[in-house]
């Protein structure tokens, strides 16, 4: 469900802050999924869950996931452990979280770090060593905070609630509205 998050006192119509559940379509088999910023928006992301299926062809996989400016790699995440063939193996992260958090029950988590803020055009994609042409990515969900590009006062006040939120402000203190409202 989409909602518009505000800093105590702010008023609901200067909202550009919302939260929602991004789905990236399943990748065909053998290929791996990536998903890019929209344009007019920034990414806070608080969670991210995907599956991956191997097949019957004897190799380890490595499951990378990376964030890129559009070009350059900026940050890559590799669990410790390898996915042997014919597993279905739940990957999870939870950016800011213990490396034993679970996304979405996820089963191997790619790790606890600070939480990514991606920029319009950023892509957050996964690069699976020795990927197999019967190998599945599928199930991808990534649970997003992210802010409407609406101008320099837009700008303004993401900048504050992200200071709020590095301050230690918890986000049940945060009120919510509708989107759109």
């Amino acid at each position: 469900m989409s909602g518009c998050l505000l800093p105590p006192g702010a008023a609901p119509h200067v909202c550009d802050i919302r939260r929602r559940t991004v789905q990236v379509p399943d990748p065909a088999v053998g290929t791996d999924w990536s998903v890019q910023v929209p344009g007019s928006e920034a990414w806070d992301v608080r969670a991210l869950f995907a599956q991956l299926q191997t097949s019957a062809v004897v190799a380890n996989r490595g499951a990378r996931l990376e964030y890129t400016d559009g070009t350059i790699r900026v940050l890559t995440l590799q669990p410790s452990n390898s996915q042997a063939a014919g597993l279905l193996i739940r990957y999870g992260l939870v950016p800011g979280g213990p490396l034993g958090s679970n996304a979405f029950g996820a089963s191997v988590q790619w790790g606890g770090h600070e939480p990514f803020l991606l920029a319009p055009g950023y892509v957050l994609q996964v690069n699976t060593i020795n990927l197999d042409v019967g190998d599945q990515w599928s199930q991808v969900a990534l649970d997003v905070i992210f802010e409407l590009n609406r101008g320099q006062g837009a700008a303004r006040r993401y900048a504050q609630w992200r200071e709020q939120q590095a301050a230690g402000l918890p986000d049940e203190r945060l009120r919510s509205y509708p989107a759109g409202g």
